[in-house]
């Protein structure tokens, strides 16, 4: 994954060559999962980084899947479902690509959301730098969060309901092959410098990162209103294999 225009990364969060993913809904278990996982890996490995994040337990909406970041805004509404074929088209590779092997792509994005400049604007203004409304996460021009997203309505003005630059707009995928599934995590790294590092440790899966992620990202990075708000610091992409029968072993296909 290149670096992109609004990208400020730092190298200490970048790509590593191999990376472990652990999740509970207990810190205690979290942390010593953790723990054991790094023992058993001690003489092969050493770290480089740790990202913990957490989700809320609940979703944004009643009946919903989408949760809300520490912006107040719900996130990752438009998702593939798993179990639906648009969701193995967006999540798992054809195997056509000798490394990929029927797996999956997952791009780690550490994003910083600076929320002082970010919590100076009213409602209004934060929802058309978003394109969504802020208590339902309904499109703009809609009413509910699932409601079908209409970029051609204009207001009065004949202005777009829904701006040009607004981040949904422009992250706005045509076909499922463009989709990516995001799976993001909020981080809280406490105060530097005064102020409070918090953001967003954006996961998104992908079967082909080029067809995806990478032209969805240059157009924000080109033109999305919500770039004012947010400083990528971190980027690293690692490549995920599929599981594997009985006899066989995880990743047989790439190394065959």
């Amino acid at each position: 994954i290149p670096a992109f225009s609004t990208d400020e990364l730092d190298d200490y969060w970048s790509s590593t060559d191999f990376l472990v993913q652990i999740a509970s809904d207990d810190p205690l278990t979290l942390a010593h999962a953790q723990r054991m996982v790094l023992k058993d890996l001690s003489t092969l490995t050493t770290v480089q980084w740790a990202q913990p994040g957490f989700r809320s337990p609940t979703p944004a909406n009643e009946g919903g899947r989408a949760g809300r970041n520490m912006m107040g805004q719900v996130d990752g509404t438009v998702n593939p479902l798993p179990g639906t074929a648009q969701f193995d088209t967006v999540v798992w590779s054809n195997g056509d690509a000798v490394w990929s092997a029927g797996g999956t792509v997952v791009v780690l994005r550490r994003i910083r959301m600076l929320l002082d400049e970010w919590d100076q604007m009213d409602v209004g203004a934060k929802e058309l730098v978003i394109g969504r409304t802020l208590d339902t996460g309904a499109p703009l021009g809609g009413e509910d969060e699932t409601d079908e997203v209409r970029f051609d309505v204009l207001d009065e003005n004949g202005l777009p309901v829904i701006p040009s630059n607004a981040h949904m707009r422009v992250a706005h995928a045509e076909t499922d092959e463009e989709m990516i599934l995001r799976r993001p995590y909020t981080y809280d790294a406490g105060f530097v410098d005064g102020r409070q590092d918090v953001g967003l440790i954006f996961a998104a899966y992908t079967a082909d990162p080029q067809r995806s992620f990478i032209p969805m990202q240059e157009r924000i990075a080109e033109m999305d209103a919500f770039n004012r708000w947010n400083t990528t610091i971190g980027s690293s992409t690692y490549f995920i294999p599929p599981g594997c029968t009985e006899g066989d072993y995880v990743a047989s296909g790439v190394f065959a």
